[in-house]
Order: structure tokens, then sequence, then C-alpha cells
């Protein structure tokens, strides 16, 4: 904001430059662009992550109160297993994107 306001930036985007109409409703849209992403990111990437280990939460204690502490670990091994095992076969079977 200083930077833009300082050495009368302002004045002179918007009296000398012709290429750029109205830069001051262009930062506010950018604003609130930036504010909607921003709100997206939590609910399509915090919030899924976080009912994932709620959820693991409770199904670990479901499992050791209805078998015992002992057996939590197959579980956890098999979820990792069908993990990795997805991973491996996307990244195989997708194409490289990067080149």
């Amino acid at each position: 904001h200083r930077k833009y306001m300082s050495n009368e930036v302002y004045y002179q985007v918007i009296h000398r430059d012709s290429r750029l109409a109205n830069p001051d409703q262009h930062m506010t849209e950018d604003i609130a662009h930036f504010c909607d992403g921003l709100a997206r990111l939590y609910s399509k990437l915090s919030k899924p992550i976080f009912d994932v280990i709620v959820l693991s939460i409770q199904l670990c204690m479901m499992i050791s109160a209805r078998a015992g502490a002992a057996s939590i670990l197959k579980p956890f091994l098999f979820g990792w297993m069908v993990v990795w095992a997805a991973g491996t076969t996307l990244r195989l079977v997708s194409p490289n994107f990067g080149q």
C-alpha cells in the first residue's frame, strides 16, 4: 500500500498509462479473488484432512476396545499398503505431464 501511494504512483498509473483502466477496482477485485481462493483451500484441503484424522482416531479406539491394543497395528499396515499400492499404480499409469 505504501509503495502504491508513495511518489504519486497511483496518479501516474491512472493518468499517464492508458493501458490500465480503473487500477483501484482491479486491486480490490484481486483481493476478493484471493480471499475466495483461500477460503476454498480450507474447505477442500484442511477440512478433509481433519476428517480423516478424526475418523482414524475413532477407528483405532474402536479396534482397541474390541480386540485389544496389540491388534491396532494390522489395520494400519493394511491401510498403508493400500495407499502405497494405489499411489504406485497411479504413478505408473498416469502420463508424465511435466514434459
